[in-house]
């Protein structure tokens, strides 16, 4: 940005371009405000993805109460990476993140995103404890979710498709909107599909299993979801023939 958003200044600099820049009494700025001193700080200074810590993040929610983030980015390779991210809220507890990014090739490339917790917050409320057999107010509640998207395209026009999207309790969607995407949603899609496209036909085999949201019980199995089994499909192009006259 212009001016810029955010920048380091420090006592003494010592900075090499495709290298790394050495800062001594470094200060972190947003705008012109001064927000973190570091005794020292190692800056990278390459157009290259780098392994190490991101800027740590503070937020705040009314459930959770404030809450301080810090990640650290993993360069695998050119191809993928994988950041993990501890989170600690003021009253949920700590939560563990994990995203993980691949390119097979141009074209093809897939995501994981996973979280755990052992929630503080859940635990005492009542939308979970009066559908439980025993009051456990005081106890800890273990949270996760787990999402999923893969797209593979393969030689001779097959494509290979994953879609996974699950979670501990039916509301979590509600409480963490941000990582399953889905809250207001009927039901949680996950699905794996194999498919052939070619000029005049199409052919695809496609499973999909669906958690029905639609409960109060936020720990209810799943029995009435309606599922679709491996369904396999065939079909061809419309096309013009043409007539003779004899």
């Amino acid at each position: 940005t212009c001016p810029a958003g955010w920048s380091f200044r420090g006592k003494n600099i010592k900075a090499e371009i495709g290298g790394y820049a050495h800062i001594q009494n470094a200060t972190l700025k947003f705008g012109v405000v001064p927000f973190i001193w570091l005794p020292y700080l190692i800056v990278p200074l390459k157009s290259t993805r780098q392994t190490g810590l991101l800027i740590p993040t503070i937020d705040y929610s009314q459930i959770g109460g404030f809450a301080f983030s810090q990640s650290f980015f993993w360069a695998i390779s050119r191809s993928n990476d994988f950041t993990l991210t501890e989170k600690i809220y003021q009253k949920r507890g700590l939560k563990t993140f994990g995203n993980y990014r691949y390119v097979l090739k141009e074209g093809s490339r897939g995501n994981l995103d996973f979280a755990t917790l052992k929630d503080r917050v859940f635990a005492d409320e009542d939308r979970l404890n009066k559908f439980r057999d025993w009051d456990r107010k005081g106890m800890k509640t273990d949270r996760w979710f787990i999402k999923y998207d893969h797209f593979y395209q393969m030689p001779e026009n097959w494509t290979n498709s994953v879609e996974i999207n699950m979670a501990s309790d039916l509301q979590y969607p509600r409480d963490f909107p941000r990582e399953t995407l889905n809250h207001g949603d009927a039901a949680m899609d996950n699905r794996v599909s194999l498919s052939k496209n070619s000029s005049i036909s199409h052919f695809d085999i496609d499973a999909s299993y669906y958690v029905n949201l639609l409960h109060a019980n936020p720990i209810t199995p799943n029995d009435a979801a309606v599922n679709r089994f491996p369904q396999i499909r065939y079909s061809l192009a419309t096309q013009r023939y043409k007539s003779f006259i004899f």
